[in-house]
């Protein structure tokens, strides 16, 4: 017999499923899912997990291509050059991660930091709107392209910039360091270019 928690995430995964189909709005999906956790309470980890884990472990076959960003992270001189490699992650298309004084990665809370990048794709010909925000440094590049240059040591500040990209696949990469006291780091962009199917 299933867990009750694992037929609950399969249901939410299918209402999800139906909403990438069918275009329904969040609200709606938010509704279905209080509607399941009438025994169980979810945090919004958990929930991310159990999608995690339908889309990419009970779904292999799938052909939907959901974006993510690969990190790996460095150490970071005292002389502003980057050290060695302590480690790789992986994290969600949009996110904003605020550290405060704690650990950014492993026991690291200070003179850290990560290249990340990831494949986006552009189904259309046009505009495309980016944010990076950072305590301290982050650039954002476009296929090698610096679009957004935040660097430098200061407290978290956001920059945005829109541009026209073509259409097909293009890599971002993602600069990001911490160089002491509070770290903050987030990425936002329009939420059609993170979803496709090939």
């Amino acid at each position: 017999m299933l867990d009750a928690k694992i037929v609950s995430a399969i249901l939410i995964s299918v209402i999800l499923g139906s909403m990438i189909g069918f275009g329904l709005s969040y609200a709606v999906f938010n509704s279905q899912i209080q509607s399941l956790r009438k025994d169980f309470v979810y945090t919004k980890v958990e929930i991310e997990g159990i999608l995690s884990k339908y889309f990419m472990d009970i779904l292999p076959n799938t052909r939907t291509v959901f974006a993510r960003w690969n990190l790996t992270w460095l150490l970071v001189l005292e002389s502003g050059e980057w050290g060695a490699s302590v480690g790789n992650s992986t994290w969600g298309a949009v996110f904003d991660y605020d550290f405060g004084t704690n650990a950014i990665f492993g026991s690291y809370t200070d003179l850290v930091g990560f290249r990340a990048t990831m494949t986006i794709n552009m189904q259309r010909d046009g505009p495309v709107h980016f944010v990076i925000g950072s305590d301290d440094g982050s650039e954002l590049r476009v296929d090698g392209e610096v679009w957004i240059d935040n660097w430098g040591t200061h407290g978290y500040r956001e920059m945005s910039v829109t541009r026209n990209l073509s259409k097909g696949n293009h890599t971002l990469t993602l600069w990001y360091f911490d160089w002491n006291a509070d770290a903050r780091v987030s990425f936002n962009c329009d939420p059609d270019i993170l979803v496709w199917n090939p």
